[in-house]
């Protein structure tokens, strides 16, 4: 059968859209049924879904979403490739992705089986900035339910205090210069070096020994090591990305993450367009 002439069909087409106009415009309401689209599952792990139910989600869809991505980031507090991992790509996608994530930032060093105690490569002053990052993270969380962005000026979130360690992580351990990034991100010097000082089960030096137990157990020795979902997603080292399958940009590690939650089903950032 021969095709037809593109201007029959686009006659063809128009009449038939000027049928089905008609046919919405006069059947009962009690005969009219909506139109539902199913697209099947295209690959493993992408969720069926109908077009009718689908949403934007806001932070309140996912304030309590148990399914959040894990996101972790396994560093040493004095390690230059943490610091450009941390400025170049971490923070720049967290602040995009906050609400669909269950962020964690692990730190690697040894743990020493006679006393208790952690060696870090760095000397003690690593040991004190890794353990003021964590206890940052314990007494200021990542608020989900707060709507702006994770600015400097965002002073409800431990973000801001761990950009000012990381920017000038050399100054560690002046305490005018943890004070100074403790004001910055509004964060109270006092509760911090109180979480510090605790050597209690609850207090600094635990939270310290778990953490670099934590990245041992993950098998990470590379500082800086992102993961998403257990796996790892790119490694700074040398000052160089290494172990980056799918780029090592912002947008690649939050199009990882989003395909992760489940939010991403189309792209085209390519000049294309593609069902993912």
């Amino acid at each position: 059968m021969r095709p037809l002439p593109a201007t029959l069909a686009f006659v063809f087409l128009s009449a038939l859209t000027t049928i089905a106009i008609l046919l919405v415009a006069f059947l009962p309401a009690d005969k009219f049924e909506p139109w539902t689209h199913q697209v099947e599952d295209l690959r493993p792990g992408l969720r069926q879904w109908r077009l009718e139910q689908q949403h934007i989600k806001t932070s309140e869809d996912t304030a309590g979403d148990k399914n959040k991505v894990p996101f972790e980031v396994h560093i040493m507090s004095k390690c230059p490739d943490a610091k450009e991992c941390m400025e170049l790509l971490v923070f720049p996608a967290l602040e995009e992705v906050k609400d669909i994530v269950d962020f964690k930032m692990s730190f690697i060093g040894k743990t020493n089986s006679d006393d208790g105690g952690v060696t870090c490569m760095h000397g003690p002053s690593e040991c004190l900035g890794n353990t003021l990052h964590l206890c940052a993270e314990r007494l200021y969380p990542l608020d989900t339910s707060d709507h702006d962005s994770l600015s400097d000026d965002d002073t409800t979130t431990f973000i801001p205090f761990s950009k000012c360690l990381f920017h000038k992580y050399s100054e560690l351990p002046n305490q005018t210069f943890i004070k100074h990034c403790s004001k910055k991100g509004g964060l109270e010097f006092e509760k911090l070096n109180q979480c510090v000082s605790d050597t209690g089960e609850d207090g600094g030096v635990e939270m310290l020994r778990a953490s670099v137990e934590r990245s041992a157990a993950a098998g990470v020795k590379t500082s800086c090591t992102v993961r998403i979902g257990g796996r790892t997603r790119c490694v700074r080292d040398g000052e160089k990305w290494k172990e980056c399958e799918g780029g090592s940009g912002v947008k690649d590690l939050v199009r990882d993450i989003k395909r992760e939650y489940g939010d991403v089903l189309f792209e085209d950032n390519y000049g294309g367009c593609r069902l993912l």
